[in-house]
């Protein structure tokens, strides 16, 4: 019922939240220890942190200008663009996780409006590119969004990774995502190659003006975050405490750049919402509820390979994305999925960068991933084109999964 409740949004998110666990210990589903144990994890103070951190980086102008700069590097051409929004992507996760999907969303419309693009198929190209850029890094680089899933599959079995675990685990997805976007160039190329997209980046790497003092040090700070997660291994503090810790630096006398209105801006529904839905795998590991699933469903998929377990699930993700929200798919059928294959010799880590990785396929706007709809709610696609691109791009997933992630698992030994 609860995920029901949020995916139809009846009533506001952060209420249901707030509900569920209460309801679990009346109605004795679960104890409090059981339902409030994800509450004491580490995953609601890394996501504050996340949101924290990408507030402040987003008001000193630091992310806007990295995207600019490597704009200007790569932008003569479309393609360049392109890969110029791409790399931009990158980097952005890489000193932020998880910082850049809204900010994404006013750079590469601006482009757009500076371009006089209008509603077209390039503009959906170069907003998309946007989205894809910020998002798909999630699958290489470790970020607070995974650490929900992987908290989730931790109740079946071993899901612990490190940062840099989780990059060699999943690299391959970096070439995964220069594919895409060169894919997207070729299938939205303009006829008039002329365009020098430059300009714009320049205006407004200018109205910027120098590099001021407070993103010298929001760049510090986050240097550090990454110094942090890189050595996990070494000083082996677990990642989600460094998020909070780095967000508290920005407060600190003589560093003094975060503001009351960051404290205040922050999203705090989302982080009860997220610790809810940790909640919901928690008290179903506690009933049973992922193994009765599995045991009622494993006679109808013995025998079946890994390739075809994985591609049920990539299948059965993309079906329902059209009902539910990814957050939704994560606490509905993170545990089941994950005790599936574990009894079919697939490791529940394996399992968790599957259902990461598949939960945000869909072809329209209106299927249950609000930052495909909020980038399409700018007015410069239409669905025709839309779902083009995502279509293309949920075709391009289903193929390198099965066709080089899953090779490249079974070559590094996850499987």
């Amino acid at each position: 019922m609860a995920i029901s409740l949020f995916a139809t949004e009846v009533i506001n998110n952060t209420i249901v939240a707030l509900l569920l666990p209460v309801l679990y210990i009346i109605f004795n589903v679960a104890p409090p220890n059981i339902v409030f144990n994800p509450w004491t994890s580490n995953v609601p103070w890394m996501t504050l942190g996340g949101l924290l951190i990408s507030m402040i980086l987003n008001r000193v102008g630091l992310l806007r200008r990295l995207a600019y700069t490597l704009i200007i590097k790569t932008g003569g051409t479309y393609r360049g663009l392109l890969f110029g929004i791409m790399i931009s992507g990158i980097l952005v996760h890489l000193i932020a996780p998880g910082s850049g999907l809204v900010p994404f969303a006013a750079i590469t419309y601006g482009i757009c409006m500076a371009l006089g693009l209008g509603k077209s198929k390039q503009a959906a190209a170069i907003m998309l590119t946007g989205l894809f850029s910020a998002w798909i890094p999630h699958f290489f680089i470790y970020n607070p969004t995974y650490a929900i899933v992987q908290n989730l599959g931790g109740t079946v079995g071993d899901t612990h990774v490190s940062y840099i675990q989780y990059f060699l685990h999943n690299m391959p997805y970096l070439p995964y995502l220069v594919v895409l976007v060169y894919v997207i160039s070729r299938i939205t190329a303009p006829r008039d190659k002329s365009g020098n997209y430059k300009e714009y980046a320049e205006n407004e790497l200018l109205k910027l003006g120098r590099i001021s003092r407070d993103e010298k040090k929001a760049l510090f700070i986050s240097a550090l975050l990454l110094i942090f997660l890189v050595t996990t291994d070494y000083h082996g503090i677990d990642i989600g405490w460094g998020f909070i810790l780095s967000a508290s630096l920005f407060y600190l006398p003589g560093i003094d750049i975060g503001t009351k209105e960051d404290v205040e801006g922050v999203n705090y529904g989302l982080i009860i919402f997220c610790a809810a839905c940790l909640s919901i795998g928690s008290a179903a590991s506690y009933l049973g509820v992922g193994e009765l699933i599995a045991n009622s469903i494993l006679p109808v998929v013995a025998g079946a390979s890994p390739y075809a377990i994985v591609a049920m699930i990539f299948m059965l993700m993309f079906i329902c994305n059209f009902l539910l929200t990814p957050m939704a798919l994560y606490s509905a059928f993170t545990v089941p999925l994950t005790q599936i294959a574990a009894s079919l010799s697939i490791p529940a880590l394996v399992t968790s960068y599957i259902v990461f990785s598949t939960a945000t396929e869909i072809v329209l706007p209106y299927d249950e991933w609000a930052y495909g709809l909020f980038y399409f709610s700018f007015g410069l696609m239409t669905i025709k084109d839309f779902a083009l691109i995502f279509g293309t791009k949920a075709i391009a997933a289903f193929i390198w999964l099965l066709a080089v992630m899953m090779p490249y698992w079974k070559l590094i030994g996850l499987f």
